[in-house]
């Protein structure tokens, strides 16, 4: 996808996602994104290519997914779908939560901020247009 066209179908994203955007930009008080957050659901993604992990939200200048182990703060990692695009990333917070109804699982909550919002703006345009594939 050209420039012109990405940056067109970001923006219609974004457009498609708006009411939702504004609320949940509104409901966590400061956002600390530069850009809004939209909810992905997306099966083939993975950190450095071999850790699958389950993204919750994107934006152009950042993410948050859940894993299975933690990735340490300051840490620098690939985030992909699936071969089709990597981004470069850096881990800003990894949060251990308890899961499952006993509390005895637990996943890792990993926020994470992008090298460019170009490349997040192209992962974000990605993981909308492979959503419920797979």
């Amino acid at each position: 996808m050209d420039t012109h066209n990405l940056r067109e179908r970001y923006e219609q994203i974004l457009a498609d996602e708006g009411e939702h955007v504004a609320r949940a930009a509104l409901a966590s008080g400061a956002e600390r994104r530069g850009a809004p957050r939209v909810a992905v659901v997306c099966a083939d993604m993975s950190v450095n290519a071999q850790v699958p992990v389950s993204a919750i939200n994107l934006s152009a200048s950042g993410a948050c997914f859940f894993a299975e182990h933690p990735f340490p703060a300051g840490s620098q990692i690939e985030l992909s779908i699936g071969t089709a695009f990597t981004v470069q990333a850096a881990v800003v917070n990894c949060v251990m939560e308890e899961t499952g109804s006993d509390l005895l699982e637990v996943h890792y909550r990993v926020h994470c901020r992008f090298a460019g919002e170009a490349d997040g703006r192209s992962l974000l345009v990605l993981a909308k247009d492979r959503e419920g594939e797979f």
